[in-house]
């Protein structure tokens, strides 16, 4: 199986807190006519939109599998007498791929949160929207792959449990400031200092 560390790039309350950091500048980009001319409420609701974070939705009810024929190295399995372990020892096997289609921002899954374990899952590859998790197998037992496959599964369903807990937070406070900042430019349109 790959090797891509999920959840492992990136500290996610950093990122949040530096994503908080734009709500000003989203503010200050909008321009005088639209602050005064729009409906407050409006203009609250088109920056939560733009400001907000999709959370990760892992949608398991599309999982696929693909299977092929392959060569299995099994010089490091400890339960075969293999007398050279330097070298490649190759077993006729079976590939076995799973692929998760996911939704949400897909740079969440490099994203470390702020409650985890020390184990975090393991992918083969993140395509744009979707997990790929390979797995390979001396003979032909599915089986075997699938056992390994949902214990994964259910270690990434805690992780991004953990990070759409932050996201959901984030994305219901981030209102307050919204309506703080466009207040106080309001307030500066009205005294008469132009931006």
């Amino acid at each position: 199986m790959g090797s891509i560390l999920l959840f492992n790039n990136y500290d996610l309350s950093a990122l949040l807190e530096n994503q908080k950091q734009q709500i000003a500048k989203a503010v200050s980009e909008v321009s005088s006519q639209q602050l005064t001319a729009v409906d407050q409420e409006e203009l609250v609701s088109e920056l939560k939109r733009k400001l907000q974070i999709a959370p990760l939705v892992l949608m398991e009810d599309e999982i696929s599998v693909d299977q092929t024929e392959t060569k299995v190295d099994v010089r490091n399995d400890p339960t075969r007498y293999i007398r050279d372990r330097s070298r490649p020892v190759y077993m006729d096997g079976i590939k076995v791929i799973y692929y998760v289609p996911f939704s949400g921002e897909a740079e969440l899954l490099k994203c470390s949160p702020s409650q985890f374990n020390h184990n975090p899952p393991r992918a083969t590859s993140i395509e744009k929207n979707e997990l790929v998790f390979e797995y390979n197998v001396v003979g032909r037992d599915i089986a075997q792959t699938k056992t390994a496959f949902e214990r994964t599964l259910g270690d990434l369903r805690q992780w991004v449990g953990w990070v759409n807990t932050q996201i959901e937070q984030y994305n219901s406070e981030i209102e307050v400031p919204v309506r703080s900042q466009i207040a106080a430019r309001k307030q500066i349109l009205e005294s008469g200092w132009h931006k």
